[in-house]
């Protein structure tokens, strides 16, 4: 895009390529965990954000972000501090685990009154466009309200580009792009798990009975837990079923990618008879009480010992 100015001087600004952000709830939840463990601020100060890495991978115009980890820093003003030498650390033990992951770009929270950016950030990005193999239009700057000022935890992603001016760089400004909160079936059971358990009462605290700790109480919560897994397979089989009697029936159209996905999940469902699998579940059945009933057992044993202990200090 281009301002025509002057016919000596024109002003360029870089077009935005259609970026497109996917993160996954681990990356989120790490940054939320990274703004609670913040250092505590002066008297008067106001709580400073927190900034970090965003690792992933960069496949055409989408940016995946699997992983994050926090980065010290300092701003006084116009002026940032970065520990680099603790972000090529921690980037090299993280490419250790896994090759694929590369610098997507860095994430941070927001600042005071819920605002995103600010004069820093230009700066902040310039390190990690130093330091990312991403191109620069796809080197994301993700924002998020962890003080969760407006209710909810807002989600912000943005990109760079460069100004020019008669062909020279001048300046970078910042464009919001989309982002997507995006996540596995592993991830979506453990968020489900997160949800359910919200309501529940912590295992132990001091103003607790013993009864509540003794052995049994793990074992009706993990009953509680496989009647829930299994009622909400059963729905997603009354689903499937339905589908599939409407498309037989000629209600509904046939969809081929869906009749893969089904085909690939019936094959990959041993065959077992009926009988066999019984045994085989009340067998991972009465394990699963047995765990349960020993954790819980150990539980009431702690419990006991730390109450024994205080008294003998007394």
């Amino acid at each position: 895009m281009a301002l025509q100015g002057s016919t000596a001087d024109a002003l360029f600004v870089d077009s935005v390529q259609n970026v497109h952000v996917e993160v996954h709830p681990v990356v989120i939840f790490g940054i939320l965990d990274h703004y609670n463990r913040r250092p505590e601020q002066g008297p008067g100060q106001a709580p400073g954000r927190v900034i970090g890495t965003l690792l992933g991978t960069v496949v055409g115009n989408v940016v995946q972000i699997h992983n994050a980890f926090g980065v010290p820093h300092a701003e006084n003003g116009n002026e940032v501090a970065l520990g680099q030498d603790y972000h090529r650390t921690m980037y090299a033990q993280f490419t250790r685990i896994n090759d694929k992951e590369r610098i997507v770009g860095w994430y941070a929270t927001t600042l005071e009154e819920g605002r995103a950016l600010n004069s820093n950030s230009i700066i902040i990005h310039g390190f990690y466009a130093g330091n990312s193999d991403a191109a620069g239009a796809r080197l994301v700057h993700l924002v998020v309200d962890a003080a969760v000022a407006s209710g909810r935890v807002a989600i912000k992603a943005y990109v760079s580009t460069a100004v020019h001016i008669s062909g020279a760089p001048v300046a970078n400004i910042f464009h919001q792009v989309k982002v997507q909160v995006v996540s596995t079936a592993p991830e979506r059971v453990c968020l489900d798990r997160m949800v359910r358990g919200q309501g529940r009462e912590k295992a132990w605290s001091e103003s607790d009975t013993f009864a509540k700790v003794l052995p049994g109480g793990g074992a009706v919560a993990a009953r509680e837990d496989l009647e829930a897994s299994v009622a909400a397979l059963l729905k997603m089989l009354e689903e499937v079923i339905d589908f599939v009697d409407r498309v037989v029936a000629g209600k509904v159209e046939a969809d081929s990618a869906i009749g893969c996905e089904l085909a690939d999940t019936l094959s990959a469902v041993p065959r077992v008879r009926p009988e066999l699998f019984d045994s085989i579940f009340n067998g991972n059945l009465q394990d699963l009480l047995m765990v349960s009933y020993l954790a819980s057992l150990t539980k009431a044993n702690l419990a006991i010992s730390e109450k024994l202990s205080g008294v003998r200090h007394k």
